[in-house]
């Protein structure tokens, strides 16, 4: 989507602005349009509607970065095309004493920090989620291609340290226990929308967890969306893509917003934007 705002003085519109008297007098709204944080919202344990707007952007920035890459059947050895997956990590056995912090600081950030040097700058979402058993599991969406059984022998490394392996192999007789669930999303049209519905979801019955309840990769999580100023050239091309009937669009006081088909979308820039989008996604790959 490209939004247009009409805005009197960028000036006073800058991030670096956000500060002071001004961010005391408007706390509520600018934590919830994700500008500024608190820690006390921040860490409530929930997904609030301020944290899963924040979600939803960090989800949409990945998907954006993420390239399209070939990669290989584990079985068939057929090659296709691959952009996005969808991991979820899980317990073999009771959570027990072991608290949320600890599964998040002994095993889940060490696997990720694992893989983000294994394939050498993998930009992820994570997201956390209570299950009805009690156990944490959590949600990973990444833009790299990894074994599936590669991700469950690295997981399962990780949480032998708390007695979990241990626990399974007493109850069922193995140490292997099935403790990942790996998709490639690759034949979904609209993926944001089909993350958001499992990442960002705001669930009344949702049970709190201890400390963060999602988190992303460095370069996610200082980026925002791709901004420009419109001057002359852009402005032609902004009357160039309205004119186009297959691109909806709405207006409102002082916004115009374009939609056009993500699998189309980098396709239909035109240059002045292609190249500022283009510029933009570089820095956000180069910063992991």
């Amino acid at each position: 989507m490209l939004l247009a705002y009409d805005i009197l003085d960028p000036k006073h519109y800058r991030p670096s602005d956000i500060s002071g008297q001004f961010a005391k007098d408007h706390q509520k709204e600018l934590i919830e349009n994700g500008l500024i944080t608190n820690g006390s919202l921040a860490y409530s344990g929930l997904i609030t509607k301020g944290s899963a707007k924040r979600l939803r952007k960090a989800i949409n920035i990945l998907i954006s970065l993420s390239e399209w890459k070939t990669a290989t059947h584990f079985k068939s050895g057929i090659e296709f095309q691959f952009k996005i997956n969808f991991i979820t990590l899980t317990l073999p056995s009771p959570q027990g004493n072991v608290t949320d912090k600890d599964l998040k600081s002994s095993c889940l950030q060490p696997w990720l920090k694992y893989w983000r040097r294994k394939t050498k700058g993998m930009s992820y979402v994570w997201r956390a989620e209570r299950q009805k058993n009690g156990n944490l599991h959590f949600h990973i969406c990444t833009d790299r291609y990894i074994y599936y059984k590669d991700i469950r022998d690295t997981w399962n490394r990780n949480i032998a340290r708390f007695g979990f392996i241990d626990q399974f192999e007493r109850n069922h007789g193995h140490r292997d226990p099935n403790s990942t669930d790996v998709h490639s999303i690759n034949k979904i049209e609209d993926l944001a929308g089909y993350l958001v519905k499992y990442m960002a979801k705001l669930d009344p019955a949702e049970q709190k967890i201890e400390g963060k309840v999602w988190d992303s990769s460095a370069n996610i999580k200082k980026a925002n969306y791709c901004t420009t100023v419109i001057d002359t050239s852009i402005s032609q091309e902004l009357r160039q893509l309205t004119s186009n009937q297959s691109n909806r669009q709405f207006k409102a006081d002082r916004c115009t917003g374009l939609f056009v088909k993500s699998k189309d979308f980098e396709k239909q820039l035109p240059p002045a934007l292609s190249n500022t989008y283009q510029h933009y996604l570089k820095e956000l790959r180069a910063g992991v």
